[in-house]
């Protein structure tokens, strides 16, 4: 039986899964927009059928700091596939590896099982479009 993460473990893996559901989508990056952030990530959770596996982060987002939920893996935390870099005007998603590829089902499946064991590709992919139906509006 797999052990319970810590409230880092799942502030990363679920920042770094966000990130992977947004590839899935389509985007590698966003407009740097606080609120529209912060209101996106919110609402996209809510209604997300896998928030219950990251009860750390539902406690965090009752701060309504959805930008600071969604970038959490940086460059220097501990992720395997995906981080944030968001040194810039947009938040863009990096790869560590850079022959890391979207299009490679073999790709996705080794991000899907790094970050979460609790989240299949689907889960991911949904929390994606929820949060750019609501962020792109």
């Amino acid at each position: 039986m797999p052990s319970t993460p810590t409230a880092t473990q799942q502030r990363n893996n679920f920042s770094e899964g966000f990130a992977l559901g947004l590839i899935l989508n389509g985007r590698w990056g966003l407009a740097y927009d606080k609120v529209a952030v912060d209101l996106a990530v919110t609402g996209a959770v809510r209604g997300w059928s896998y928030a219950t596996a990251f009860p750390q982060v539902l406690t965090d987002l009752r701060g309504l700091d959805g930008i600071q939920a969604l970038t959490r893996a940086d460059e220097r935390k501990r992720t395997s596939v995906l981080y944030w870099d968001t040194a810039g005007p947009e938040l863009l998603i990096v790869s560590r590896d850079p022959d890391w590829s979207e299009d490679l089902a073999g790709d996705v499946a080794y991000a899907v099982e790094a970050v979460s064991e609790n989240v299949p590709r689907e889960g991911w992919a949904a929390l994606g479009a929820d949060f750019l139906a609501r962020f792109d509006r």
